[in-house]
Order: structure tokens, then C-alpha cells, then sequence
């Protein structure tokens, strides 16, 4: 994530980055079917599970948002939108965001 989505951020960065996320969704879920049941072993990769579906929603919000605001930039997209100012949800299950879903 802070290669790839960090700070400043490229259109090809974050894609390159949901690329490497479902590798590691592929693995976790590997992991998981071979993991001991025992809750003290199996927190850690519950964590890591969380962890990557978090860096996901971070990393598609990234891609959709087409512009520069605050400490997190866009390089593709150096200005402001005003499109951008209204308020945002990150909606689970929805992968792609455009225009139209903006409120």
C-alpha cells in the first residue's frame, strides 16, 4: 500500500495495486482453509483478511476519485474538482464508481 497507494498516486499505481490485493485475497483464503481452529492462531489471519479488504476499498476509492484534495494526490489529476466536495460513502460490494453514483 505505501508504494503503490500512498501519498501521491498514479492511475496505473492503483490498478497495478488491486492487482497485487487479489493476490493476497487468493492466499489469505488459502490460509484460511488450512489454518488450525484454534481462535489464538486464526486472530492473526483474520486481521490480514480485514487488512486487505480494507486496502481495497482504500485503493478503489483512490482510482475513482479524479482529482487532488489535501495530503492525497492524484498526479494524473493535479486540481480540484467540484464535483468532489460532496459528501461520499464507501458502499461494500460496489466496485466501480462513477460519476453518476456521486451525491
Amino acid at each position: 500500500m505505501q508504494n503503490l497507494v500512498g501519498i501521491y498516486r498514479t492511475k496505473e499505481d492503483l490498478q497495478r495495486a488491486l492487482v497485487e490485493l487479489e493476490k493476497l485475497k487468493a492466499l489469505a483464503a488459502k490460509a484460511a482453509w488450512k489454518a488450525p481452529s484454534l481462535q489464538s492462531r486464526l486472530a492473526p489471519l483474520l486481521r490480514s483478511e480485514s487488512h486487505v479488504h480494507v486496502s481495497e476499498a482504500v485503493t478503489h476509492s483512490a482510482l475513482a476519485r479524479t482529482e487532488s484534495r489535501g495530503a492525497h494526490s492524484r498526479i494524473d489529476y493535479p486540481n480540484l474538482d467540484t464535483v468532489w466536495e460532496k459528501k461520499q460513502h464507501h458502499c461494500p460490494g460496489i466496485r466501480r464508481m462513477n460519476a453518476a453514483n456521486r451525491r
